[in-house]
């Protein structure tokens, strides 16, 4: 159970929330939020992301972008509300969202 410790190490950090892992199709596999807060941040997670991988592939593909780069998807992404510090954090088939307390 890797993942199991993996998850309690994070949890166990100061100020984490809790956690949401989606899979490819925007799906809770695993958290250990209240429900209704992980429906809200699914929804809004996968939305944000197809929208951010469709931006990336535009800019992959403008005849302007000298570099070409293939490898233009999303790796991390963090942002904060007066509630929250968000982390999301695609890899693969999954995709790890953290909550922490915000920072001032």
């Amino acid at each position: 159970m890797e993942i199991e410790s993996k998850l309690k190490s994070i949890t166990s950090q100061n100020g984490v929330k809790g956690y949401l892992i989606l899979n490819s199709d925007g799906q809770k596999i695993k958290t250990n939020l209240e429900t209704e807060l992980s429906d809200k941040y699914q929804k809004f997670i996968y939305s944000m992301m197809a929208q951010v991988n469709t931006f990336f592939k535009q800019v992959s593909e403008n005849p302007s972008n000298a570099e070409g780069t293939a490898d233009n998807d999303l790796k991390l992404m963090r942002f904060r509300s007066s509630y929250d510090d968000v982390i999301i954090a695609p890899d693969g088939e999954f995709t790890m969202v953290i909550l922490k307390e915000p920072q001032s």
